[in-house]
């Protein structure tokens, strides 16, 4: 009895045949799928609407093997949240995974990225967002600043984040709310005078206040969000007025 594996590889679509006795593994080549100039980086499959991503922008139909769409922008890492009807690219591109239509975009990026509909929760290492379950917008928003701070300063980011969590518990993420921001202004102190988790809280907070979801942090409200955006712009190529547009 044998069993038929199908894989898709850089545009190549294989068989793989074995048998129960222990033959050799046989690749043969049954189909080519003309990409372009794609290439294959984290390949992921979603198994509930049988497509294929990773290949650039192509969507493959893993059942006709055949590319049955595109993700405008997409290319590299995606996280597929089937039970969300929605797709991440590792760019920040956010689309719907039955339309392909693009739904949002976050100005920053990430590297491999996964998703898991377990637990809930996202972390970020190194440029890799690993998300579980729901992920909120404001949460991607978050996990991205973590990626800005690795770019900026390396792996340390990370065992300062574990430094404030460890120090403070839940206060890590505990900026002071709006008059601990002008406090800091006063002083002359911008962004990164805040531990690594407050400065993902204060950019999360920023998002959450102008797409009218109450801050993590209380107090902040459309009023300020001129003074959240005084530090908001070290991790944004926006200035102050873009933001607040």
């Amino acid at each position: 009895m044998l069993r038929a594996t199908s894989l898709i590889s850089a545009g190549i679509l294989f068989t793989w045949a074995s048998g129960l006795h222990g033959q050799s593994a046989q690749y043969h080549v049954t189909k080519r799928l003309n990409l372009g100039h794609a290439r294959a980086d984290y390949i992921i499959v979603d198994p509930m609407g049988g497509r294929l991503y990773g290949l650039g922008d192509a969507v493959i139909d893993v059942n006709t093997d055949t590319v049955m769409g595109h993700v405008a922008g997409g290319g590299g890492g995606y996280a597929i949240a089937a039970d969300e009807n929605r797709g991440f690219v590792r760019n920040g591109v956010l689309f719907d995974l039955k339309t392909l239509a693009v739904t949002g975009h976050v100005d920053a990026k990430g590297d491999g990225i996964r998703y898991d509909p377990f637990t809930h929760r996202a972390f970020t290492s190194f440029h890799t967002i690993n998300a579980w379950g729901k992920l909120k917008d404001y949460t991607l928003v978050h996990e991205l600043t973590h990626v800005w701070q690795y770019e900026k300063a390396g792996a340390i980011y990370m065992a300062q984040a574990v430094h404030a969590q460890i120090s403070r518990g839940r206060g890590a993420y505990d900026y002071g709310g709006p008059a601990g921001l002008q406090a800091a202004r006063t002083k002359g102190q911008g962004l990164t005078g805040f531990n690594r988790e407050e400065q993902a809280q204060i950019v999360e907070d920023f998002y959450r206040i102008k797409n009218g979801i109450p801050p993590h942090v209380p107090g902040g409200t459309t009023s300020d969000l001129p003074l959240y955006a005084h530090f908001v712009k070290t991790v944004s190529t926006l200035t102050e007025s873009q933001l607040l547009a």
